[in-house]
């Protein structure tokens, strides 16, 4: 992995000081559920507030954007939970689908069925962190339309899982194009949600939810793209990942006169320049400080941008 700029930890604690346990803690308190699953789930809460502000590298994503906004004083947190858990959710998700090695939760759960539904319950109670949203801090109206956003663009992020699971081996098809909307739609989705949905509690502006859920797409490409670059040679599976496609679409690069990531750098400058295009179409101040995220999460410290998932 290359280097994670450590400098960043205290800015990205979790939730600006508010732990992410009790905020689910007090989702289920009122809700009459059987101890075996209010327990782990309060576990797996637990255990993704500790990721969040010692390992994972996105936790300063959506805090980010609300900066940009200048809305650092509303109160986005349970926004924030329920994206974070949503994205631990997906995570074990796909290590179960993949056969990878899950967490010690999972394991401890037992059989493959229970996991599914462990994991189908977390993901649930990540959407239900929305129900927390102030509607005296946010009117009902973007209240409403993130509920859609999340709703559409969770759903595309399925999509995607969907067309990686059912591509068995990169010959199934082996073409730029197939990689491409796979990675908008399984990870770029992702990141849609984060931009467009703070931007969607800040902003009745559609021009500006627009350009940011563009923005926010294209950012979680990158993080797939540059993924597979890092974890190609550690794959234990045959997914239709961007070095097989590169080396399938390029001789070149199947020759070894070119590496994969060198076409990340040359597809990296492409995005950013598609960046600042879209961008034209907000405030200038919005514009560059939205910009500066991708110059933190891809062109800091290092020839190879920062660390991914």
């Amino acid at each position: 992995m290359p280097v994670f700029d450590s400098t960043l930890q205290t800015e990205t604690t979790l939730l600006a000081g508010v732990r992410l346990r009790d905020m689910v803690a007090r989702r289920l308190a009122d809700i009459d559920l059987l101890p075996e699953l209010r327990q782990t789930l309060l576990r797996l809460s637990a255990v993704d507030e500790a990721w969040c502000g010692s390992e994972w590298q996105w936790a300063w994503v959506i805090p980010a954007i609300q900066a940009a906004f200048g809305g650092e004083d509303l109160p986005v947190q349970p926004f924030i939970a329920a994206w974070t858990t949503m994205y631990a959710a997906i995570v074990r998700l796909d290590h179960l689908q993949d056969g990878d090695a899950v967490d010690e939760l999972l394991r401890q759960s037992g059989r493959t069925a229970t996991q599914y539904n462990l994991v189908l319950a977390y993901y649930v109670l990540a959407s239900s962190l929305l129900d927390d949203l102030a509607p005296d801090a946010f009117p009902l109206r973007r209240i409403r339309r993130l509920y859609r956003l999340w709703s559409d663009l969770i759903l595309r992020t399925a999509s995607g899982q969907q067309r990686d699971l059912v591509i068995e081996t990169v010959s199934d098809t082996a073409n730029l194009a197939a990689y491409h909307d796979l990675a908008r739609a399984k990870t770029g989705s992702t990141f849609a949600l984060a931009f467009g949905g703070v931007a969607t509690l800040m902003s009745d502006d559609q021009a500006i939810i627009d350009a940011c859920l563009v923005v926010g797409d294209l950012f979680g490409a990158l993080v797939q793209y540059h993924d597979d670059v890092l974890d190609a040679a550690a794959q234990p599976n045959a997914t239709l990942t961007l070095p097989d496609t590169l080396a399938q679409a390029y001789p070149e690069i199947a020759a070894g006169v070119r590496t994969p990531q060198q076409f990340w750098s040359h597809l990296y400058q492409a995005y950013r320049a598609y960046v600042e295009q879209v961008l034209t179409a907000v405030p200038e101040q919005l514009a560059a400080a939205v910009l500066a995220l991708f110059v933190r999460a891809f062109e800091q410290d290092s020839d190879t941008p920062g660390d991914m998932a």
